[in-house]
Order: C-alpha cells, then structure tokens, then sequence
C-alpha cells in the first residue's frame, strides 16, 4: 500500500473513549459559566502573584547588610580597607581616602548603596509583576481555548 493509496475505512475499529468522557452537550449549554470559572480561576491566582510581588525585599536587606559592614568597617575611626572592599567594592576607594572627612564620605557610601538598593528593587518589582500578568493572561487563555474546544466537540 503506497501512500497515495486511499485510506482504508475505519468502521471495522472500535470505538475507543476515556473512562469519564465529557459530554460536549453539557460543557456546550454552560459555556459562559465555564469560561467565566476559568478567567476566575486564574485572575485570582494572578491577582495573588501580584500582591506577593510587592515583597522582593532583597535588595533591601543586602543594602542594609551593606551599610552594617560600612559601619562596622569605621567604628574604630579608621576605615579597615579589606572590610570595606568585601562590602563595596569598587567605591571602597572612597570612603577610605576619597575627599572629605570620614563621616562624611560614610554618609556618602550610604547614600550610594541605598540608591542602589532603590533601582534595584524597582527592577525586580517591575519584572515580576510583568512575569505574572504574562503568565495569568498566557493561562486564563489556554483555559478559555481548551473550553471552546471541548464545546466543539460532537455529540457521536
């Protein structure tokens, strides 16, 4: 048999269903209700994605860390190099022999790393809450799709 051959007829084969098949007939006369449960359904779990998404403190707290160590780093009076590098970095050089006295280029660290902090927390806001509306949007679709579909389905 080539496969330009005309397909064989399947009447001989038996039907086959699942265990629980869905009646088309049902989930047809209750489409709104079924659509309206599933965009539900996913609008809360995006609604509760979004909420949550205003907790990424984790800029935050590395920025309070940050200024623990600066602190720390210049209590006695006079900066510890090796301590204020592993906080800040590249702007160590600053607060060690930058322009000013040392409170006042400590302040200035502070101001750097909470400014930081700032964006930063913005920036992972931003993208997670664009993440969970993309997906809750991505979702409530799939649903509506696979909705439709089952309610096209006929009735043999």
């Amino acid at each position: 048999m080539s496969r330009f051959d005309p397909p064989e007829s399947s009447a001989h084969l038996p039907c086959v269903s699942s265990p629980h098949p869905i009646d088309p007939a049902i989930v047809r006369s209750n489409r709104p209700v079924w659509i309206a449960f599933l965009l539900v359904c996913f609008l809360l779990t995006g609604m509760v994605g979004l909420f949550a998404s205003y907790g990424p403190a984790i800029p935050l707290e590395r920025a309070l860390h940050r200024i623990e160590a600066v602190d720390r780093a210049v209590a006695s009076g006079t900066p510890d190099a090796v301590a204020l590098q592993a906080a800040l970095g590249k702007s160590a050089d600053d607060v060690v022999s930058g322009p000013g006295d040392l409170p006042t280029r400590t302040a200035r660290a502070r101001a750097a790393i909470i400014a930081d902090a700032e964006e930063d927390t913005a920036g992972v806001g931003a993208r997670t809450r664009l993440m969970i509306f993309v997906i809750t949007a991505l979702s409530g679709m799939i649903g509506v799709f696979i909705v439709l579909v089952v309610s096209r389905q006929n009735t043999n």
